[in-house]
């Protein structure tokens, strides 16, 4: 990248699905400004990743006279700090961190939208003993339990403190400590949501190893779409972390303000999302050679039956609806398995034999299918298995 405006970045990592992320999303709307991106670690390289409680205060200006304005990733210098280069007349754009008494714009998830979502679907499952389990520590993950608990207050369902798990921190050996406690109260939950994946993931794995089954025993649902979400067995249900967008946001919020152009203080939301998976119970897609999407739902009775193609199709509807057994964690306790050795794909959930999806299946294999995945209705209820 080149250009006269340069923008600074303190962050106290440079790497990792996080940072990383943040800088990546900085990166590449710095390049669409035409800027300069100038990134400093504010830690000592070789230092870990771990939770930062006491952010570090450089003592001397950083690059002041290279660059417009700031960036300041959570943590990465002290208040003391930032109020210098406020004063020195650099503008400056703090991600995930408010600092009292600093009037300046912060960028930050709004951890509410996912977590509300994950509350719904869990809900939507059947689920009305729903635990939390996180490190509170953290100002995100106090705003992923405020909001969980309002969720539930929402859905008409009791906030019982027995349900919260407190942890140490956001790391994977939280998250096993999480699974033993859960596992020595008795399993007082149908459903855990962790406050990040990482929790998310050491939860999951000492379930597995005390012979517990995810999402039969305990649904999970995690918080932030790291890589390693997409690898756990089973997959993990989790809520984005928009880092990119973050990033992204930041990077025009500063220029907004180097530019002189109004720009809101205080805090900035980026939405959240829920990425749907098989932790929380919704079932593995199985895709047939020519793969499969999703097209629409139907109620119709008559058309739950399982319709093989035409030999002259290319395309054609599949509608599977054969209601065969009751199984824990399915949407309304009903798991809804094809008719027939031709509907492979099919396999989806619902609440009796005339509600299901229709799949568009593709016979021809000569395109790309769209991507798709089957998920429980948010109509079902869990039935007594």
């Amino acid at each position: 990248m080149s250009g006269d405006l340069a923008l600074g970045v303190l962050s106290p990592f440079l790497g990792g699905w996080y940072y990383g992320g943040l800088l990546r999303g900085i990166a590449r709307s710095a390049a669409q400004e035409g800027a300069t991106v100038v990134a400093l670690q504010t830690l000592d390289a070789g230092t870990e990743q771990v939770e930062m409680r006491n952010p570090p205060d450089p003592g001397y200006p950083i690059a002041w006279e290279h660059v417009a304005g700031f960036i300041v990733i959570i943590n990465a210098v002290s208040p003391r700090y930032l109020a210098a280069v406020q004063d020195a007349g650099k503008p400056i754009v703090i991600v995930s961190h408010e600092i009292p008494g600093l009037d300046c714009p912060v960028v930050l998830p709004d951890n509410r939208t996912g977590i509300r979502e994950a509350v719904a679907h869990l809900v939507g499952h059947g689920h009305r003993r729903i635990a939390f389990a996180g490190y509170l520590g953290a100002k995100d993950v106090k705003q992923r339990y405020d909001a969980y608990r309002e969720a539930l207050v929402e859905h008409g369902l009791p906030v019982d403190p027995a349900l919260l798990f407190p942890l140490d921190d956001n790391q994977m050996s939280s998250g096993e400590a999480a699974a033993r406690a859960i596992v020595g109260a008795g399993m007082p939950a149908t459903a855990v949501i962790a406050g990040t994946d990482a929790n998310a993931i050491g939860l999951l794995e000492t379930l597995a190893a005390s012979g517990y089954r995810v999402p039969d025993d305990l649904a999970v649902v995690g918080f932030d779409d790291v890589r390693g979400a997409s690898y756990t067995l089973p997959r993990l249900t989790t809520v984005n972390h928009p880092v990119d967008g973050i990033g992204r946001k930041a990077v025009a919020t500063l220029v907004q303000r180097i530019r002189g152009e109004a720009t809101p203080t205080g805090r900035i939301f980026v939405p959240t999302s829920l990425v749907v998976r098989e932790s929380c119970g919704c079932p593995a897609a199985t895709r047939p050679s020519g793969g499969w999407r999703r097209t629409a739902a139907t109620t119709s009775a008559s058309a739950c039956t399982c319709r093989r193609p035409s030999a002259s199709s290319t395309r054609s509807a599949w509608s599977c609806c054969a209601v065969t057994r009751r199984i824990r964690g399915g949407c309304g306790g009903w798991r809804v398995r094809p008719r027939g050795p031709a509907a492979w794909g099919c396999g989806a959930t619902g609440t009796s034999p005339t509600r299901c999806w229709t799949w568009s299946a593709r016979t021809s294999g000569t395109s790309r299918p769209s991507r798709g995945r089957p998920r429980c209705r948010s109509a079902c209820s869990r039935r007594p298995i």
